[in-house]
């Protein structure tokens, strides 16, 4: 009986001997496997925030570089406004459901900060893209008020660079105005004129042409039409064999080229402004080219057909050339009758029936042989300028998209 519990106990003995060797053995390949395991799932949590930020960044900067095109198209910009709206709107798609995106400034340096993670507790993992722009300052039309006394449309009625034609010209004095003995300058500096003229140009054509989309328009008009509003297009052409009486109640707006191609019994009457980007045409004769505000064209203005009545409210004014080649019965200009460069009569028109309010060449003043200085019918200017409020220049700072990217990954919460 001894003996046989001895052997009981030798084998208990070797068994559990066994099962410690077996234990020790496989410990290791456990603790490793859970580190593997580990592992695997904290790079698979990594790789999640990696896919998910690197795509976001990648789709928002392209997402930023045609948005730049199309305001750049447009002559517009992108202020950092835009550039964090056009980031927070990744996060409306859901396409990105764990992403983060947050706008920065370090050092005056900006960034849109994309941060994605995954994972919990001690598995979370992140990824950070800090997608930084370059600060580009540009000088944009703003809103101001320009001085006033020094221009030239306050200081003189008239400014031709030939003084023989002092004559031509008869202050009229509105009342409880005194002569102006600086009415008449033949000598005014040229580069101030320039400048000055295209700081007033501004306050027409910086509203005028606020970036957009225009479509041409050619308009056949039969007989007599209104159009209440304003009319705004890239190129307009006004034509019709029946062409007779147009009334725009509002402003006339065309980024580029206005022709008017009517016929000899045709009107056109704008009650607010005419502004023109490019050119003025006229293809036939017109009775009545009436604006109640201001004619205003940055290309030039040829009055080549013979147009009865001119009347404009307000300026008449060109940032090119404008010339009369016929002779027309009624020219009245509220405001200022100027061009940038030359100034050229070779139709006449009745001294009496003419009344300006300023005339202005920054270029050469031509008359033909029809027009002789008459004391007895002079050309009237009533100068009386009123304060003008023009577009002073405005610091805007606009963005590109920088190819420097600043790559970070974060154990955890960052």
């Amino acid at each position: 009986m001894n003996i046989l519990k001895s052997k009981r106990g030798s084998t208990l003995i070797l068994v559990l001997g066994f099962i410690i060797i077996l234990v020790l053995m496989v410990s290791p390949l456990v603790m490793n496997l859970n580190v593997g395991l580990l592992q695997a799932a904290t790079d698979g949590h990594t790789e999640v925030a990696f896919v998910e930020a690197e795509s976001a960044a990648a789709v928002y900067k392209r997402l930023f570089s045609e948005a730049v095109l199309v305001e750049e198209a447009k002559g517009s910009y992108l202020v950092e406004s835009d550039a964090v709206a056009l980031a927070n709107s990744l996060n409306t798609t859901k396409l990105f459901p764990n992403l983060e995106i947050v706008p920065q400034t370090t050092n005056g340096n900006n960034f849109i900060r994309f941060a994605s993670f995954s994972g919990l507790g001690q598995q979370k993992r992140g990824r950070v893209l800090e997608l930084g722009f370059e600060n580009v300052v540009t000088t944009v039309p703003g809103t101001g008020t320009a001085p006033t006394t020094d221009s030239f449309y306050n200081k003189h009625g008239v400014i031709i660079n030939d003084p023989s034609h002092k004559d031509l010209f008869k202050e009229v004095l509105s009342p409880g105005k005194t002569s102006n003995p600086n009415f008449f300058s033949s000598s005014y500096n040229h580069d101030n004129y320039v400048k000055e003229f295209n700081d007033y140009m501004k306050q027409y054509t910086g509203d005028a042409f606020m970036p957009g989309t225009y479509s041409s328009i050619t308009k056949s008009i039969d007989g007599d039409e209104t159009i209440n509003g304003n009319m705004i297009g890239y190129n307009v052409k006004l034509t019709g064999k029946k062409f007779g009486a147009i009334t725009i109640n509002g402003n006339l707006f065309v980024k580029n080229d206005l022709t008017i191609d009517g016929s000899n019994k045709s009107r056109l009457v704008v009650t607010g402004n005419l502004i023109v980007g490019g050119n003025i045409y006229f293809g036939k004769e017109m009775v009545d080219l009436t604006v109640g505000g201001t004619l205003a064209s940055k290309g030039s203005i040829n009055f080549n057909k013979k147009i009865d009545k001119i009347a404009i409210g307000k300026d008449l004014i060109t940032s090119g050339d404008m010339s009369f080649t016929f002779s027309h019965d009624h020219l009245k200009v509220g405001g200022m009758l100027a061009a940038l460069n030359n100034l050229t009569f070779d139709g006449q028109v009745k001294h009496a029936a003419i009344n300006l309010g300023g005339l202005y060449a920054g270029g050469s003043m031509n008359l033909d042989k029809k027009w002789k200085v008459n004391k007895d019918d002079p050309i009237n200017i009533t100068h009386n300028p009123a304060p003008s409020t023009v577009q002073a220049p405005t610091t805007i700072t606009t963005y590109k998209v920088s190819t420097n990217w600043n790559s970070r990954v974060f154990y955890g919460q960052p």
